[in-house]
C-alpha cells in the first residue's frame, strides 16, 4: 500500500473517530442539559397561552380566552402555581367595559414579561397594584389600568399592538415598562412565546441585525451552545442568558451603538402616533436585578435614557429608586423578573410619580 493511500486511510480512521466522539459528547450533554420533563410541560403550557397575529406588526400576541395554571416550581424549584388568564383584545386581567365608562380614568400599560407579571398573581402585578394604589388616591374616579404586557415584546411590538389594539381601548394615558432586554436579539424572546415558527422577522423588528441569531439546525445542538458559552467565560463575557443581557446593557451604555439608533426611532413613531390622538404618554425604566443597590452594576444605561426621553419631552421614571433599602433577592424572581414585592414597590413608585405629572390634568375630570 503507498504512503498516500495509508495517510489518507488514518485521515479517515481520525476524521470518524473524531465525529462520533463529537456524536457522543451531543448525545451527553443532550442527556445531562436538556430541560426535564416538568420544564418542558411548562413551557409547551406558556406558548399556549400565545398565537402568531400573522401581522408584521406584532408578530405574535396573547390569546383571548386562553388559560393555564403553570407551576413556576419547575423553573425556580419548590412549588409556586400560577393562574394565566388572558381576556380581550389579548390581555392579562378582566376584559375592560366597551365603550369606556363616562368619567372613567382608563390607563393602558404596555411591556414584556415583567409588566405581565410573569412568576406572580395577576392580583400582585404591578398594574394590579398601581390601578389600587390610585384609586386609593382619586377615590371620587373609576380608575382602570389595563395590563397590556406581552412576554418577549419590544417596543416594535408594542407599538404595534397599540395601533393594532390599544387606540379602541380609548386609553387616557399610555405607559410602557422598558427593560434592557428590550434591545437583545428578537429571535431568542420570540422563540420562547409561540408552538409555532413565525419565520423571518422584519427589518424594523431586529435592534442590530449583526447581533441577529436565527434558528438554525446548529442552535439546537448543545455542543455548540456550551461552546460558545465557555468562550464567551474565557472572554470574560459570561455566558447563556447573561451574555444576553451584558450585550444588552453594552449597547445601551453606548449612544452610537445600532441599538440607540433603532431605539429612537421606534419610540419617535409611537410618540408621534400618541402626541396626534393627544393620549400623554410616560416610560418605566425598569432595572435588571443587579443593577440596584448594593451592586449597583452598570448605571450608565439609566442617565443616557432619562436623557434621552427627557429631551424628546417624554415624561420618565427611573426605578431603581423604588429598590432602595433591599436586596436584589427580596424584588426580583431572577435576573429580570419581578417578585411580588418588587411589583408592589414598582407601582407604588409609579403610583406618587403619575399623580405628580401625568395625571395633573386627569385629576380635574378631563379625561376622554
Amino acid at each position: 500500500m503507498s504512503w498516500h493511500r495509508r495517510l489518507l486511510l488514518t485521515a479517515m480512521k481520525v476524521g470518524f473517530v473524531l465525529l462520533l466522539s463529537l456524536l457522543c459528547a451531543e448525545v451527553a450533554l443532550h442527556l445531562l442539559l436538556r430541560p426535564s420533563r416538568a420544564q418542558r410541560a411548562f413551557w409547551a403550557g406558556f406558548r399556549r397561552l400565545h398565537r402568531p397575529t400573522g401581522s408584521p406588526k406584532t408578530l405574535y400576541a396573547l390569546t383571548p380566552g386562553a388559560r393555564e395554571v403553570l407551576d413556576h416550581g419547575a423553573l425556580w424549584g419548590g412549588e409556586r402555581p400560577i393562574v394565566y388568564a388572558i381576556a380581550p383584545p389579548g390581555i392579562r386581567g378582566e376584559p375592560p367595559d366597551t365603550p369606556k365608562p363616562v368619567g372613567c380614568l382608563r390607563i393602558l400599560v404596555l411591556g414584556d414579561s415583567v409588566t405581565f407579571g410573569f412568576g406572580v398573581a395577576q392580583e400582585e402585578t404591578y398594574p394590579r397594584r398601581l390601578e389600587q394604589a390610585l384609586q386609593a388616591a382619586l377615590p371620587d374616579r373609576r380608575v382602570e389600568v389595563i395590563n397590556a404586557g406581552v412576554g418577549g415584546y419590544s417596543i416594535y411590538n408594542e407599538a404595534g399592538w397599540m395601533e393594532e389594539y390599544g387606540f379602541s381601548l380609548t386609553p387616557d394615558v399610555v405607559l410602557v415598562g422598558f427593560c434592557m432586554n428590550d434591545v437583545d436579539d428578537p429571535y431568542f424572546h420570540f422563540s420562547h412565546h409561540t408552538l409555532e415558527t413565525l419565520g423571518p422577522l422584519p427589518a424594523a423588528a431586529i435592534p442590530d441585525p449583526a447581533r441577529m441569531r436565527p434558528p438554525s439546525f446548529w442552535s439546537h445542538l448543545y455542543l455548540p451552545r456550551l461552546t460558545a458559552v465557555l468562550l464567551g467565560l474565557l472572554r470574560g463575557e459570561g455566558g447563556g442568558t447573561p451574555r444576553l443581557y451584558e450585550e444588552a446593557v453594552r449597547a445601551l451604555s453606548d449612544p452610537a451603538s445600532p441599538q440607540w439608533a433603532w431605539l429612537r426611532e421606534r419610540y419617535g413613531e409611537l410618540a408621534e402616533r400618541l402626541d396626534r390622538a393627544g393620549i400623554p404618554f410616560g416610560v418605566l425604566l425598569f432595572p435588571l436585578a443587579y443593577q440596584i443597590a448594593p451592586q449597583n452594576l452598570h448605571p450608565e444605561p439609566f442617565g443616557l435614557l432619562s436623557s434621552y426621553f427627557r429631551e424628546e419631552g417624554i415624561p420618565v421614571l427611573d426605578l431603581r429608586s423604588a429598590f432602595r433599602g433591599g436586596e436584589s433577592s427580596e424584588f426580583f424572581l431572577d435576573v429580570t423578573h419581578l417578585s411580588e414585592a418588587g411589583h408592589a414597590r414598582s407601582a407604588q413608585a409609579v403610583a406618587s410619580w403619575m399623580i405628580r405629572g401625568l395625571l395633573s390634568d386627569t385629576r380635574s375630570g378631563e379625561v376622554r
